[in-house]
């Protein structure tokens, strides 16, 4: 097998005025492949982190929580870290919501008047509650049982007027006593030790607990954060993924495995040229007892040696390609949202741009497609070639 890579390795050092189309080629087909792999990475990251920001990245939540779930889930050792959110019902049509300090309890709110709270006796209200109660303000006290709230802050929301406003706060207080005070709703956000366990561990939980697992899905009592345990491919049945993943996976990267296929078949016109050019050679070795199986290894060899470095070249060129083009796009948008905001005379705000963060996942993924484009589009070639 030395031999033959050796063979393979001066075939294409002797020859490379010859194969410069070819090396060209393939550096234009990573490029365009490693573009669109990197910008899907990059659209799955900005999603991922979007929702750690907004929603959290507990591994699952369950709500209803009363004193004996509570003991559960404290003595539980497989259990690494819980917050709690109280929910309090009032008069005004609204329920307070107490945060737990999970790191992402007051990120997702776009802050329209004021601050963000940050005592337990603050508030941030959503701008319709302001306008259904006009006795309210920034600055207003609101009184519930026997806890007095100062509202800090407003902040804009996209609910419909006859759902019930959600006034937000921050729970400083978490000992036992002061959660279930004045007989407060309280929901439970788990983050286990070993994620990967995330389903089986609930599912125990849930059975110690007498708690149905489907019916409390159904009914928003407990909620797996799916797209923070997907994203680490964590799913339901193990290492299998479910449909939806699937077919999601597949809408997303069939471009990239299309692409493949289409620059193989390009690439395979210029590999067949060059192999003609060696036809001589391979008669040669052919007549010193090479077998056909080892004159298709060493014209497979010849055609990966020859890839590397444009493999290589095509992979960085493709990740600045992406920045660049994503930074265009940004571009464009936030010239359209300019002008939009002049007409409408309201500051609207666009995405922002950042620098795609070069995953070891995307890059393998480039390089493993831009391998397997070269090795097909050599798999014809070293054929015909020995016959």
């Amino acid at each position: 097998m030395k031999i033959i890579r050796d063979l393979a390795k001066a075939s294409v050092e002797s020859g490379k005025k010859d194969t410069l189309a070819i090396q060209i080629s393939i550096v234009l087909a990573v490029v365009i492949l490693g573009t669109v792999v990197f910008i899907v990475d990059s659209l799955n990251r900005d999603k991922y982190n979007y929702i750690v920001s907004t929603v959290g990245n507990y591994h699952v939540s369950l709500s209803e929580v009363d004193e004996t779930i509570y003991d559960t889930l404290i003595e539980d050792k497989d259990i690494e870290k819980i917050s709690f959110d109280r929910v309090i019902h009032t008069n005004f049509q609204a329920d307070i919501y107490e945060k737990g300090d999970d790191g992402s309890h007051l990120n997702g709110y776009k802050i329209t008047a004021g601050r963000k709270p940050a005592e337990a006796d603050e508030l941030m209200v959503p701008e319709r509650f302001l306008s259904r109660h006009r006795d309210f303000k920034l600055g207003s006290e609101i009184t519930v049982d026997d806890q007095t709230y100062t509202v800090v802050g407003v902040y804009d929301d996209y609910n419909y007027s006859f759902e019930d406003s959600a006034l937000i706060g921050c729970l400083k207080d978490t000992s036992k006593e002061a959660l279930f005070k004045d007989r407060a709703g309280l929901t439970a956000s788990i983050w286990y030790k070993n994620p990967r366990d995330t389903y089986t561990l609930t599912r125990d939980l849930l059975s110690d607990l007498g708690i149905d697992e489907k019916k409390a899905e159904s009914t928003g009592r407990l909620y797996y954060n799916t797209d923070v345990l997907e994203y680490n491919l964590i799913y339901p049945s193990g290492i299998i993924p479910p449909k939806s993943v699937l077919s999601e996976a597949l809408e997303k990267y069939s471009l990239c495995f299309f692409l493949t296929l289409l620059f193989a078949v390009m690439i395979y016109g210029a590999f067949n040229v060059w192999n003609n050019r060696t036809l001589k050679e391979i008669a040669l070795l052919k007549s010193a007892g090479m077998t056909e199986k080892q004159v298709k290894t060493m014209v497979r060899l010849k055609s990966l040696h020859l890839a590397r470095v444009p493999i290589i070249l095509g992979t960085v060129l493709s990740y600045l390609a992406a920045n660049l083009l994503l930074y265009l796009m940004w571009l464009n948008n936030s010239i359209s949202y300019s002008k939009l905001s002049n007409i409408f005379g309201d500051d609207m705000l666009g995405p922002s741009f950042h620098i795609i963060h070069p995953s070891v996942g995307a890059v393998l993924l480039t390089l493993l497609l831009s391998l397997l484009t070269v090795y097909l589009s050599a798999i014809v070639p070293a054929k015909k070639v020995v016959d």
